[in-house]
């Protein structure tokens, strides 16, 4: 991130005492847990749901931030790359959505541009957030274009997400226009929105995403004409097959390799007759015979190595969160 100016008193009490509060309630184990759902990495205290529910009720009830105040928080929260400080900036700012501004409009393209490391806080954010600037008139479709050219693939992905909220307002045309230039986006990531955006808007202009998508399949990723095409007839995902995806070469499975005869270089072995008076007879026992009964049995006395292996923490499915479940509880 940039160099943050000095806190001032008031932001200097409201993160220690937030920074005191996650120490006090880390749990490493819970965070070892909730790594593995961040593909990008995960830095946290790994505190629960309802302690990060507690926490943000905690700042809340104590100093009452307005939504500018919260955006500039929300820089500093961000320049620490803990996701719990992350999270409670969305959280913050989500309980003033009727009273956000252009200030907070700006406010959160910096989110995005310099603080947010992971598509979980990238999808509430443009999930709960920027949509609410269109629907209260503080931004448009056209200052959201500016978007799709940010240094950040997060912005980029947020700029497509955000359109999910004029499907039903906006023509196809108009958004099919917006989406165009982001057809070709190096990052995966962003990809994705782009597809997810482009699968959503097809539930309701078919004939429009498909013809948008034949015209254009040549220039788009492979993965935006995967995950688009998700919800189509197999027929009409074969139609935006592209004609110069690179060849991977033989299907290995399907080749079938003859087996090469070997040559016989030494007379075939004789079945050996050596000691075979000597070989015992086969045992007159089945299974229902005792043990101590079995001739030539003996019990091999099995030692267990001196290893002391370490329990490993037991895990609940509902003990991991939800992290796309923002509802208005939190």
């Amino acid at each position: 991130m940039h160099a943050l100016k000095p806190m001032t008193e008031l932001q200097q009490e409201i993160f220690d005492m937030c920074l005191q509060y996650l120490y006090d309630h880390e749990n490493p184990q819970q965070m070892i847990k909730n790594s593995s759902l961040f593909k990008e990495g995960y830095d946290a205290f790994g505190i629960s749901d309802n302690e990060q529910r507690e926490l943000r009720d905690m700042v809340l009830e104590r100093y009452n931030p307005n939504p500018q105040e919260i955006v500039d928080l929300g820089h500093i929260f961000f320049s620490t790359h803990k996701y719990e400080f992350g999270l409670l900036a969305v959280q913050l700012i989500k309980k003033h959505r009727p009273r956000m501004d252009r200030y907070v409009y700006e406010g959160i393209y910096k989110w995005l541009e310099e603080g947010v490391e992971n598509s979980a806080l990238a999808d509430i954010l443009s999930n709960k957030i920027t949509p609410v600037f269109l629907e209260l008139g503080i931004a448009s479709l056209d200052d959201f274009e500016t978007w799709r050219n940010a240094s950040s693939k997060w912005t980029r992905r947020t700029a497509a997400l955000t359109m999910l909220y004029l499907m039903d307002k906006a023509s196809p045309e108009r958004l099919l226009e917006y989406i165009k230039p982001m057809l070709n986006d190096e990052d995966k990531d962003v990809q994705y929105g782009v597809g997810f955006f482009l699968r959503e808007l097809w539930g309701l202009h078919s004939e429009e995403v498909e013809a948008f998508l034949l015209k254009h399949k040549e220039a788009a990723a492979p993965m935006v004409l995967h995950i688009a095409s998700q919800k189509m007839h197999i027929e009409k995902k074969k139609q935006l097959g592209r004609t110069n995806m690179p060849k991977t070469g033989k299907n290995v499975r399907n080749t079938q390799y003859k087996r090469k005869p070997q040559r016989q270089t030494q007379q075939p072995k004789q079945k050996s007759t050596r000691h075979s008076s000597t070989r015992r007879t086969a045992q007159n026992w089945n299974k229902h015979t005792p043990t101590s009964q079995r001739r030539g049995f003996q019990k091999k006395n099995r030692t267990k190595p001196n290893v002391v292996e370490n329990e490993l923490p037991e895990i609940h499915a509902d003990n991991i969160p939800d992290w796309d479940s923002f509802d208005d509880v939190y």
